[in-house]
């Protein structure tokens, strides 16, 4: 979605009110700037100039603050830079990108990782540019941190 699609703000606006809701991801992908699109454009939280290198905003939110407007409650909290996923089998990952759905039976291997299998719909799908190269990214790392995590998350979980 984008913060600057008045159409799509407004029916979040419809699907978030009467409730409490909380924005939480990265650092820098626009989590401010939808708070103050769904509170009328109103610059009330303070939001940071797009960075050249990465071509997102700027860490700006540095503590959780909670917003009423008209009966919508929006936490609005500070970026985080990573986040440690519950899932513990990497096919599942998948299922969880909605923009992969559509492919996941198309690839000539099943299960397919979508990583390094020749024949891959989902990997076709991203260089033909259908799927955004940077969820793509996102899904690798995901991928990769199942093999990352420290041993005392393998030893709490439940």
């Amino acid at each position: 979605m984008s913060a600057f699609d008045e159409e799509g703000i407004a029916a979040l606006r419809k699907r978030l009110e009467g409730k409490l809701v909380a924005f939480v991801g990265q650092s820098g992908v626009g989590k401010s700037t939808v708070v103050n699109a769904l509170l009328g454009n109103r610059d009330v939280q303070k939001i940071g100039d797009i960075s050249n290198k990465y071509r997102r905003g700027r860490h700006t939110t540095n503590h959780a603050v909670m917003l009423d407007a008209n009966g919508l409650l929006v936490v609005d909290t500070p970026g985080m830079r990573e986040l440690m996923i519950p899932h513990v089998d990497p096919i599942a990952i998948s299922s969880n990108f909605p923009e992969f759905r559509k492919y996941l039976g198309d690839c000539m291997f099943n299960p397919c990782l979508h990583i390094h299998e020749p024949g891959c719909a989902v990997k076709e799908t991203v260089k033909r540019h259908e799927i955004h190269h940077d969820r793509y990214e996102s899904y690798v790392r995901m991928i990769a941190s199942l093999s990352q995590r420290p041993e005392s998350w393998e030893r709490n979980k439940r």
